[in-house]
């Protein structure tokens, strides 16, 4: 089971990330099913761990702009998992988690400050 909170009424996890070179880093990622990828990163740090560049996509911010988005090949796991391969896109200053990394999990969480978020396997 994953866990983490509600803080300032956003829903905040943490994840491990990893670099081609089998560094990794724990960050805290808010939970975001408007974004349909699987993680967003800040530039800096997609710099600093030397990620490849997958390609590119074509995206609809959430001010309803049409934008090319660079992506590459990262690494993320929850901190009680090993790593999978996942696609992020570098832009931002908050890490974000998006609805397709929460793919065949349960998630729930109680919304007021500090309530608790867990994220759970869905059974086969």
């Amino acid at each position: 089971m994953i866990v983490g909170a509600v803080r300032r009424g956003r829903l905040i996890v943490a994840l491990e990330i990893g670099s081609p070179d089998g560094r990794r880093r724990r960050v805290e990622a808010m939970l975001d099913t408007g974004f349909t990828g699987d993680l967003l990163l800040p530039a800096d740090l997609v710099r600093s761990f030397g990620l490849p560049p997958l390609g590119e996509i074509v995206a609809i911010t959430a001010d309803g702009r049409r934008q090319v988005f660079v992506t590459y090949e990262g690494r993320a796991s929850w901190p009680s998992e090993p790593p999978g391969r996942v696609e992020v896109v570098a832009t931002g200053n908050q890490p974000l988690c998006g609805s397709r990394l929460l793919r065949g999990q349960h998630v729930a969480f109680d919304m007021i400050e500090g309530g608790a978020i867990e994220i759970t396997p869905l059974a086969d």
